[in-house]
C-alpha cells in the first residue's frame, strides 16, 4: 500500500487585517513573533519526525514581504518547506487544487493539519500511518483519524498539561485514490465529525499545543504532568523546558485546581442524577 502523506500549515494568511482587528497588534510585530514560535516549536517538531516520507506544504499569504519568505528560506536549513501563497478567501480552493496536482502513484491521501505555533510528537505520523495500515480493511473510501491525546504548554510558567481532544486542529483526512473531494481544511476542525467519520488514535501524545499569550482561541486545560522529563524526552526532544522558569508549587497547585474540577463535575452529575 502506497501512501501519499502531506501536511499543511497556514501561516499568515490575511494576517494584516485579522491580526489589526482581531488582536489590536501591528501586524509585522506579530508576524516576527509568529515566526519566532515557528522556529521555537513547530519547525523542529517537523524535522525530528521519525517517519520522514511526507510533503510539508506552508501556505503564506500573497501580501507577504520577499524579506520575510527570504528570512524563512534561510532559516528551513534541511529544505523541509514547501512554499505556498494564496489568501483566506481563495485558501480551501487552492489546497484542493494542489491535492488534485499530485502525480496519481499512491493508493491513499493523507492531508494532516498543524497550525504555526504548535509541534507535533517525533512519532506523530509514524504512528497514523501504522494504525492505518494495521485497520486498512475496516475504513471506509474517506474519513478523518483524530490523534486524539496530546499535551498543551502553557509557556508563562513551563507547564505541561496533558489532554485529549475530538475534533482537534491535527486531524488527519484519509481518502482513497480516485475520491479526493475534501482537503482537511474544507470543514472547521470542530465539526469534522459531522461530516466524515472519525476514528480516535490514542496510542501516544501525538500533539503540543502551544499557550504563549497570543493565542486566538486556545487556553491551558488538562491534567497537569508533574514529572514531564521523560514524556518530553521521548516525544518531544527538541523541546526544553528551563528549570529556572518551571516552579514544583506552581505545578502542585495546578494539579490541586485539577482535581477540585474533576470533584466538582463529579457532584454535579451526582445531583443531576438525583434530581
Amino acid at each position: 500500500m502506497i501512501i501519499q502523506y502531506i501536511l499543511i500549515t497556514r501561516f499568515n494568511l490575511d494576517y494584516k487585517k485579522i491580526v489589526k482587528e482581531t488582536f489590536e497588534l501591528d501586524p509585522e510585530e506579530w508576524l516576527e513573533d509568529r515566526i519566532n514560535l515557528f522556529f521555537d516549536y513547530c519547525y523542529p517538531s517537523i524535522l525530528h519526525q521519525s517517519d520522514q516520507n511526507f510533503n510539508w506544504w506552508v501556505f503564506f499569504d500573497t501580501q507577504t514581504s520577499s524579506e520575510v519568505i527570504e528570512k524563512i528560506r534561510e532559516k528551513d536549513k534541511a529544505g523541509l518547506i514547501d512554499f505556498k501563497f494564496s489568501s483566506w478567501g481563495k485558501f480551501r480552493e487552492n489546497i484542493l487544487l494542489e491535492l488534485h496536482s499530485i502525480p496519481s502513484s499512491y493508493d491513499y491521501l493523507l492531508n494532516a493539519r498543524v497550525d504555526s505555533d504548535d509541534a507535533l510528537s517525533k512519532f506523530n505520523i509514524e504512528e497514523i500511518k501504522k494504525y492505518l495500515s494495521a485497520k486498512i480493511n475496516q475504513f471506509p473510501d474517506c474519513f478523518i483519524l483524530n490523534p486524539l491525546s496530546g499535551l498543551i504548554l502553557e509557556t508563562k510558567n513551563a507547564i505541561l498539561f496533558q489532554k485529549k481532544l475530538n475534533n482537534n486542529p491535527f486531524q488527519v483526512l484519509v481518502q482513497k485514490h480516485g475520491k479526493i473531494i475534501n482537503s482537511v481544511f474544507t470543514f472547521q476542525h470542530q465539526t469534522a465529525s459531522k461530516h466524515f467519520q472519525v476514528f480516535n488514535i490514542s496510542t501516544i501524545p501525538f500533539w503540543l499545543v502551544v499557550i504563549h499569550g497570543g493565542n486566538w482561541l486556545n487556553v491551558k486545560s488538562g491534567r497537569p504532568l508533574i514529572f514531564e522529563q521523560k514524556t518530553l524526552m521521548k516525544h518531544f526532544e527538541f523541546l526544553s523546558l528551563p528549570e529556572s522558569r518551571v516552579s514544583k508549587m506552581k505545578i502542585f497547585k495546578e494539579f490541586l485546581n485539577y482535581c477540585e474540577g474533576l470533584i466538582n463535575k463529579t457532584i454535579s452529575k451526582i445531583k443531576a442524577f438525583i434530581k
